[in-house]
């Protein structure tokens, strides 16, 4: 449940407003000066609340940036950012990327409905990424018609240190029949 607190902001925006407002209903039937105090200190409370979120970096936070380097480097064509992004045991999914960046430019990669589940319990810990992605791009040798795919990916991480680093990754590929 704390987690949730540094994750995302809207759960303390929400259950600010609702005291805010549920002081204000308790002032006005009261005239109460004590209330406005409390007010004032709920109002400090979110403030401290919504600055600690801002400040504290969560693992999901952590992979969540690692994807959005990635999409950055594979719309950049930037081989080398996507091998420090991922383990050096990763030879699969740096062969894949390799031989994406040599047949396709990448003009934008939108990611849609990522999950994050955290393994903590391995050693290293352990993380799987699933989301959607859809590719805009243009084929080099010009063999592919179309200049959009979609796919839905799930991507393995680990923590080395303090960074979270891709380790394998599946694809799946849905074509449309004839």
């Amino acid at each position: 449940m704390w987690i949730k607190l540094f994750e995302d902001p809207i759960l303390v925006v929400t259950l600010g407003m609702m005291a805010e407002i549920l002081l204000l209903i308790v002032f006005i039937n009261t005239r109460h000066r004590g209330v406005l105090g409390a007010m004032g200190a709920i109002l400090v409370l979110v403030g401290v609340l919504l600055g600690t979120e801002w400040l504290v970096v969560t693992d999901r936070e952590r992979i969540e940036l690692c994807l959005d380097q990635g999409v950055d480097a594979l719309e950049r064509g930037d081989l080398e950012t996507i091998f420090d992004l991922t383990a050096p045991t990763a030879a699969l999914t740096r062969a894949r990327a390799r031989w994406a960046l040599a047949n396709f430019n990448f003009r934008h990669i939108s990611l849609r409905n990522l999950q994050i589940e955290l393994n903590p319990l391995t050693v290293p810990p352990t993380a799987r990424a699933s989301f959607r992605a859809l590719f805009s791009f243009e084929d080099k040798a010009r063999r592919i018609p179309r200049r959009y795919h979609e796919a839905g990916f799930e991507v393995e991480f680990a923590r080395h240190g303090d960074r979270w680093l891709v380790t394998d990754h599946i694809e799946y590929h849905e074509y449309p029949g004839p």
